[in-house]
């Protein structure tokens, strides 16, 4: 059967390419009659599974209820299984990897994409060492549909790539990460690593650091990963994920004599597919709901920018936080509707005159236990929330769109007494991603358009600001961002980004002075004077433009690949108008990255 829906599924390219336009029904209805057919065939495929489980089952009690009879492999004891099952007793429990064992059950798989196949085997084993205590490592073949984009770069950049996986009792254990040493020139020093600053990082003339180029090199953005697999039961399937970098700087750090810096947890959660009901939960620190994804609602199928800058690029709207995240697919995952809710901290701009409001305005405090006491916090009303659908009608497109909202909270006193403040904020966004040329071309677009949206952008910028009645207002502002990515070859990717972010002016002004955000009356007089502090220079927008490759130069079977990155940057940061004019400044990055993946 799975033979026979695999032929079935070929040749549509093909006659979807031939077709008139006339015909695009009948191939629609093609399709939707093989997506009916595959999901019949995914029952049958767990029923033929949940049937040989139990027949193993019941030939293994049978084996031991006559001793007699149990197998002995060669240079083996009692007990110790034969035809191609190796079991080692360990101090910490058992590893156990078994030639024939059922694949796990397909968690969220992209749509008009078959499952593996249930029953089948793995390919493949690895001998042990003869002075390792471990059983055989069992390379598994990569799930279908683990890259919606054609290229064979662009996952392992970006996200965990199918390789090499470990059978630890009933999990199923795949490693991943990478080696990176990046080189960064910047005509404006920010002393920054591989993360550049995009917004206030990008130095006015009025310091030292403008007339300074800069040269680094920078190894912290090297990762590691492991993803967790098993199965509850026929339809129920769990996953853990972890993965970690050095991009993280303790007070104490530095980078005189030796690199004292510690490492960073970038994502680990856990998530439970429910594939007869098609519902999948995901909790723990994970990307925002608003990042858009190249299929489905998908786990590691997340569309990042697969530049070198670890900061990403100017459009980009990110966070990575804890967040609990509820999936419902329908018509066999082409359509997705998500609700997530996640950690909440917003961002305040106070200008040079304070807030001019009477009183006392607090939005944030010191960090207290198990938090920085030299980071402030802002306190906010409740967690984001994010709302997003999906859809995957075929033909190579994938479009999102979102709705974002959030509460800011702050607290105005005087003398014995204070109020709080609750306002409201968020935005509207969305996502198109589309294939040309027999997916030797991806192109895509994302936007988020609203109020109090800074937090979600890559040049950071702020959230809000604090009102004349002491209420925070959130700051109006918009983000746009255009990607993309170019498949001349198996070894070489080509990838291009625009974007820019922008916020409108919340100001106001009170007895001659101005307050808030961009107010006209701040001044700029000192920005293009060396040395000269007079110089708000409010950030009203940043735009990027973005252009590099990646070249996989050197690839060895199973032994991972080496991969050369060189990138080039051309960011414009604009201020608003204030007394003196608004100054732009622009600066100009160079990178080059080398990376290895071992585990590829």
């Amino acid at each position: 059967m799975t033979a026979l829906a695999a032929g079935s599924l070929l040749p549509l390219p093909a006659r979807a390419q031939q077709a008139s336009s006339d015909g695009l029904d009948a191939v629609e209805q093609q399709i939707q009659d093989l997506q009916k057919q595959l999901k019949e065939l995914r029952k049958q495929l767990a029923a033929e599974a949940k049937a040989k489980a139990a027949a193993a089952a019941k030939a293994k009690a049978a084996e031991a209820a006559a001793p007699s009879n149990a197998a002995v492999a060669p240079g083996g004891g009692p007990g110790t299984a034969a035809k191609g099952v190796a079991t080692v007793p360990l101090a910490t429990g058992q590893l156990q990897a078994q030639g024939g064992t059922p694949p796990l059950v397909p968690q969220q798989v992209p749509p008009n994409i078959a499952p593996p196949a249930a029953g089948g085997t793995t390919v493949n084993p690895v001998p042990p060492p003869a002075f390792s205590d471990q059983v055989p490592i069992t390379e598994v073949p990569p799930p279908p549909g683990a890259d919606s984009l054609s290229s064979a770069s662009p996952a392992i950049l970006t996200q965990m790539a199918p390789g090499y996986s470990l059978r630890v009792g009933g999990l199923s254990i795949t490693l991943g990460g990478y080696v990176e040493a990046a080189s960064i020139y910047r005509n404006h020093d920010e002393t920054a690593g591989v993360n550049s600053g995009f917004g206030t990082a990008i130095p006015m003339p009025n310091t030292p650091q403008y007339h300074m180029p800069e040269f680094r090199m920078d190894g912290r953005q090297s990762r590691w990963a492991a993803l967790a697999q098993g199965n509850v039961s026929d339809s129920i399937s769990v996953a853990a994920y972890l993965e970690g970098d050095f991009l993280s700087a303790a007070p104490t750090a530095n980078s005189i004599q030796s690199s004292s810096y510690n490492p960073r947890w970038r994502l680990y959660y856990a998530q439970i597919d429910d594939s007869d009901n098609d519902l999948h939960a995901v909790f723990g620190e994970i990307w925002s709901l608003i990042v858009p994804f190249k299929t489905g609602m998908v786990p590691r199928q997340e569309l990042i920018p697969i530049d070198v800058d670890a900061q990403y690029v100017v459009g980009f709207g990110w966070t990575r936080n804890l967040g609990l995240r509820l999936v419902k697919s329908f018509d066999d995952n082409i359509f997705n509707v998500g609700l997530s809710v996640e950690n909440p901290q917003s961002v305040y701009y106070v200008g040079p005159n304070g807030t001019g409001v009477p009183g006392t305005t607090s939005f944030q405090f010191p960090g207290g236990p198990v938090y920085f006491s030299g980071t402030n916090y802002t306190v906010d009303a409740a967690p984001d929330v994010v709302l997003k659908g999906t859809a995957d009608p075929g033909f190579g497109g994938h479009y999102e769109l979102y709705g974002l909202g959030r509460w800011m909270q702050d607290r105005t006193s005087l003398g014995n007494g204070g109020q709080n403040h609750v306002v409201p904020a968020g935005g509207i966004g969305g996502t198109a991603l589309y294939s040309f040329f027999d997916q030797y071309l991806d192109l895509y677009t994302s936007f988020l358009a609203g109020y109090g949206i800074g937090r979600y952008t890559s040049s950071g910028l702020p959230d809000a600001t604090v009102g004349r009645n002491g209420a925070p207002v959130p700051i109006p502002g918009e983000q746009l961002l255009l990607g993309a990515i170019g498949h001349p070859t198996d070894a070489i990717d080509i990838y291009s980004y625009i974007g820019r972010e922008q916020e409108q002016s919340a100001s106001f002004a009170s007895a001659g002075k101005g307050y808030g955000y961009g107010s006209v009356l701040y001044s700029n007089a000192g920005c293009d004077i060396q040395n000269n502090p007079t110089c708000a220079a409010n950030t009203s927008g940043v735009t990027e433009g973005t252009i590099g490759a990646w070249w996989r130069f050197l690839e060895g079977k199973s032994v991972g690949v080496f991969l050369l990155g060189p990138q080039y940057e051309y960011l414009r940061r604009d201020t608003f108008q204030g007394i003196g004019g608004a100054p732009k400044v622009n600066e100009q990055i160079y990178m080059l990255s080398f990376r290895y993946y071992p585990f590829q």
